[in-house]
Parts: C-alpha cells; sequence; structure tokens
C-alpha cells in the first residue's frame, strides 16, 4: 500500500508557471513533496469543510518567501497561516488544485489533475511540500512605471504580462534588453500605448500620466453669462463643455444670482443640464476668474492630473478666487497652488512653487 502511495506523492504536484518572452526575472519551482506521517496537526487542529468533512493540510514550505497569495478562496478551508516561511492550507478531501500568486514571481498552479490524481488527497493527513525561489538571471533588466493617479481599475500591461496600479503607483517588470510595447489602461481614463527600448544600462522608471476620458456636457441657463465651475475649475460661460468621465460636484454663478450647487454623474451617453438661476437682490459677490500665468520648464503640465491644452512656458489659465489646485510637471513632481483674489505670477520647479507677486489667498 505504502509503497503505491509514495508514486503518487511525488507527482501530487504541478506547478506550471507561464510567462511571456521570459519577461519575468523569478520562478518558483517544487522542490519535493512528501507525506508526514509523523505530523498530526491535520487531526490535533482540524478543520472541517461544509459536508463537515476532515481537511487535509498542505504545508507550503518556502524558502522565507513572504506575501504569497493563493487566489481562489474556494480551493482552501479557512485563514490560511505564515509561520517563517510555511503556509498551512487546508483543503477538503479530493482537492486537485490550489492557485498562488506573489507580485515578484510568476503564478503558480498546483494542479493534481495534469497527472491524473484526481479526488486523492486525504482527509486528516498532513503534506509537506517545498517551494523554491529561483534568482533572477543574469542577463534581466528592471524597467518600472509611475502611473498617476493612482485609481480603481488600472492595470500596466508590459508584453503580455499584466499587473495592478496600486499603492504609490510604481509598477515593475524583468526582462532581456530589447524594445518592448507595453500599455496602461484605467476605468474612465484613455489608455496609454508606448515602446521602450531596454539597453545595458539602467533607466528611471516611466512617468505615466493619465488622462480622464471626457465628454460633451451641454450646460445651459437662464442667465447667459452665467459660469460653470466643476470641482473648483472654472470651466467659463455656460454652453457645450468637455468633461471627465464619473462623478463631480457642479455650480453655475453670476452676479446677482444665487449659486446653484449640483452633483452630475457623466457617462459616456449624453447629458443635458439646464439650470434656472434666482436672483439675489441684496449682495452682488464678485465671481469672476483671476488669471495664473505659470513659468515651468517641462514638456507638459497637469492640473489636478489633467494635462493643460496648449502648454508652453508662461501659460495663463483662470481659477476661481479662493480656490487651489495640485500641479505636476512632466516628471511627475507635484505642488499644490492656491489663488486669492488677484491675478498672479508663479513658477514651479522641482515640486516647489514660488509667487513672483504676492496676494492674498485667505479667504
Amino acid at each position: 500500500m505504502m509503497k503505491s502511495f509514495f508514486p503518487f506523492l511525488a507527482c501530487f504536484l504541478s506547478l506550471t508557471i507561464f510567462s511571456s518572452r521570459e519577461m519575468l526575472a523569478q520562478e518558483i519551482k517544487v522542490k519535493s513533496c512528501t507525506i508526514v506521517q509523523s505530523d498530526n496537526t491535520a487531526t490535533e487542529n482540524a478543520r472541517y469543510d461544509i459536508n463537515n468533512d476532515m481537511c487535509a493540510l498542505i504545508k507550503v514550505v518556502t524558502n522565507d518567501i513572504e506575501g504569497l497569495v493563493f487566489n481562489n478562496t474556494n480551493q482552501y478551508i479557512g485563514d490560511i497561516a505564515c509561520h517563517k516561511g510555511i503556509y498551512y492550507v487546508y483543503v477538503s478531501p479530493g482537492m486537485y488544485m490550489l492557485s498562488f500568486s506573489h507580485p515578484d514571481f510568476q503564478p503558480g498552479t498546483i494542479n493534481l489533475a495534469n497527472f491524473g490524481y484526481k479526488k486523492k488527497t486525504i482527509g486528516g493527513k498532513t503534506y509537506q511540500v517545498e517551494l523554491e525561489a529561483q534568482k533572477p538571471l543574469n542577463n534581466m533588466k528592471s524597467v518600472a512605471f509611475k502611473v498617476s493617479p493612482v485609481v480603481d481599475n488600472s492595470f500596466v500591461i508590459f508584453e503580455g504580462n499584466k499587473k495592478a496600479v496600486e499603492g504609490s503607483g510604481l509598477v515593475e517588470f524583468f526582462c532581456k534588453e530589447g524594445t518592448y510595447g507595453y500599455r496602461i489602461q484605467a476605468e474612465n481614463y484613455e489608455t496609454v500605448f508606448g515602446k521602450v527600448t531596454i539597453s545595458d544600462k539602467n533607466i528611471e522608471p516611466i512617468s505615466i500620466a493619465l488622462q480622464p476620458l471626457r465628454e460633451p456636457v451641454k450646460i445651459s441657463c437662464n442667465v447667459p453669462d452665467a459660469e460653470v465651475v466643476v470641482d473648483n475649475i472654472n470651466y467659463g460661460v455656460v454652453g457645450i463643455k468637455q468633461i471627465p468621465r464619473g462623478k463631480h460636484n457642479i455650480r453655475i454663478t453670476a452676479n446677482g444670482y444665487f449659486d446653484i450647487n449640483d452633483n452630475i454623474d457623466v457617462t459616456g451617453s449624453s447629458l443635458s443640464l439646464d439650470y434656472k438661476m434666482r436672483k439675489n437682490k441684496n449682495r452682488v459677490v464678485n465671481i469672476h476668474a483671476v488669471d495664473v500665468q505659470i513659468f515651468c520648464e517641462s514638456k507638459y503640465l497637469y492640473r489636478n492630473n489633467m494635462k493643460l491644452p496648449g502648454w508652453e512656458n508662461g501659460k495663463t489659465i483662470k481659477m476661481m478666487p479662493y480656490t487651489e489646485c495640485k500641479l505636476s510637471d512632466d516628471k511627475g513632481k507635484s505642488a499644490l497652488l492656491k489663488v486669492g483674489d488677484k491675478s498672479i505670477s508663479i513658477k514651479l520647479a522641482d515640486g516647489k512653487i514660488t509667487y513672483l507677486n504676492k496676494q492674498n489667498i485667505s479667504n
């Protein structure tokens, strides 16, 4: 019985590593697989599945790999504990597949079905699997992307390999020398396509500033010279405005009238808005936008992560009084700009703003 059982154990795991053009520098291999007869953890700390069957325990032993994630919660029972590089995974009797991933390694799949061993795990037994991380090849190079803003459902696709944009927005891949294509996509943002050449020299992270998809929104009002302010950005007088997709706060304002505040959701379908303003007989407020002249030695300039059209050094933009916005250069360095009620000139350099004339920015 034991002689026939151990050949099964030798084939217990099949770790399939998927890659494209040898893009990832590291892989995980199965070093060994054994059943530990003297280990009673599966019975002493037993878990039961929804059928009340005692689970099998797979101890996944690594060479101190932290952050291993077992992706499919339907494949294991309860939480997975990790202690000193050993992962304790309880599975239902008969389980034959276990998938895992790690941001620094290629994804892997433990698949008994590839070898015809379906429904062979035994409840109450402890199995020990050793995984070994291989060191990166010497001829592999690193290429990184710095994506901003970091939004939900955003990804970098580099020669068929896809990684989510999270945290700081830095996404790294490994590859050999050569020229490769990449694509950055995010919901409600324009898809970015590009190519990068990897040589023997290290390159700085590639800065990618996502640009929101815009839709024409027809805004009409009973006051012809009323101004449209979306998320504290002045869009000028009412009419057809190109507004980014998503949810926004919109304000319609005019001298001698009460402001109108509204929340809108811009989608791919057409949107028309019609507002009726009421006169404010007691107070007239000057709400006209102020001019802000910007000096910056940057190929592109971004306001609140949106590229300024027709940018050139010394360009003048308009902002509502006593508002603020984030200015970013083409290297991803940003600073907060605050304006008062007077036209100003500023200089943006190395993520810092210098006001070239004095202004009152308190309200």
